[in-house]
C-alpha cells in the first residue's frame, strides 16, 4: 500500500540534505538535459547567482533544482531554472 504524501515543501538547500540528494540518479537519456545535485551544487559554490532548492515530501528530499537569477541589462530581475533532478516518491 502506497503512503499518501501530506505535505510538499520547497526550501533552500541546506547541507543536511546532501546525504539523501547524493542518492539521486539520472537515466542516461536525461544526462544531456540535467545534472545530479552534487554536480549542480559545485556550480552553485562557484557562481553566487545560482541558488539551490530542495523539494521535500513530508520532510524527505525528493527533488532538487537551481534557480539562476541576476540583474539583466535593463535592471529587471531575471530568473531561470537551471538543473532539476528528482526521484519518484
Amino acid at each position: 500500500m502506497e503512503k499518501e504524501i501530506e505535505t510538499i515543501t520547497l526550501m533552500a538547500y541546506i547541507p543536511e540534505h546532501l546525504h539523501l540528494l547524493s542518492q539521486f540518479y539520472l537515466p542516461n537519456t536525461q544526462t544531456p538535459f540535467s545534472a545530479l545535485p552534487e554536480e549542480s551544487l559545485k556550480y552553485c559554490r562557484e557562481d553566487c547567482d545560482r541558488h539551490p532548492f530542495v523539494i521535500l515530501a513530508d520532510g524527505i528530499p525528493v527533488g532538487f533544482f537551481v534557480l539562476h537569477w541576476r540583474k539583466t541589462p535593463t535592471l529587471s530581475p531575471a530568473i531561470k531554472k537551471r538543473f532539476y533532478s528528482g526521484i519518484p516518491c
